[in-house]
């Protein structure tokens, strides 16, 4: 049996929408100097961040609210936005949001560029994911990066964001469904400390995907979109390097 849907204040929203991207940027910064001075690139530290930062606070969140609520640890009960969709309407819905995330990608990218240069230029080249010239690492561990980055940036991160953000967080913002989508996808974007010039982008992409969460009442959309987006650039990254 679900728990009783309680809707958050605009503050515990806030904090927790954010709570856990100050966790994983704090941890990403700490990591990323060991993993560079081991000859990997800086992206291998963000996908263990995601191991051992991103899960542990936000299923430690679900798990905690969970076992307060009902006294077990059944976080299902937590996720009302559970309905189930037809293959064929998961699979459209698919084509239509990678279509959409291209076409955002492609015109974005010029103010990205200049974002990131213009008012993000005080941050660390390093620090920066992808901001290195691939020939200077050796194959095998580009390949191992690869590999972590399919299993932690492709299944890991977006199973474990989307049950916290859209099945937890999203469904008790209280505000009609497209306010709660904009709400979500802004906070889930800022969420993103390491990366703030795809704020915009990330933003445009995301409104349409949680309405139809909303609408639809089913996390299944947007982790399949998250996994699928995810998946489709760490298998770049391998095919880069081949």
């Amino acid at each position: 049996m679900n728990i009783k849907l309680e809707k958050h204040t605009m503050t515990n929203s806030v904090f927790l929408h954010l709570f856990p991207g100050v966790v994983i940027i704090l941890i990403y910064i700490m990591i990323v100097p060991l993993v560079t001075k081991n000859g990997f690139p800086n992206d291998t530290a963000m996908y263990i961040t995601d191991i051992i930062g991103l899960v542990p606070v936000e299923l430690g969140i679900l798990l905690y609210v969970t076992k307060r609520k009902t006294g077990t640890y059944n976080i299902k009960t937590l996720f009302p936005y559970l309905e189930k969709a037809a293959v064929k309407e998961y699979v459209v819905f698919a084509l239509i949001m990678a279509a959409w995330a291209l076409l955002v990608s492609a015109l974005m990218e010029p103010l990205e560029l200049m974002i990131q240069d213009n008012i993000f230029s005080f941050v660390p080249t390093e620090y920066i994911m992808g901001s290195y010239d691939i020939t200077t690492f050796s194959e095998d561990k580009l390949i191992l990066t690869g590999l972590l980055g399919i299993i932690a940036n492709g299944f890991i991160a977006p199973i474990f964001e989307e049950l916290y953000f859209r099945g937890y967080l999203l469904p008790r913002i209280n505000l009609s469904p497209i306010k709660a989508a904009v709400v979500s996808a802004v906070l889930f974007s800022v969420y993103h400390f390491y990366s703030p010039w795809y704020f915009i982008s990330r933003v445009l992409m995301m409104i349409p995907l949680y309405y139809w969460v909303e609408k639809k009442k089913n996390i299944r959309f947007s982790i399949l979109a998250h996994i699928i987006s995810n998946v489709v650039t760490s298998v770049s990254f391998l095919l880069s390097i081949m």
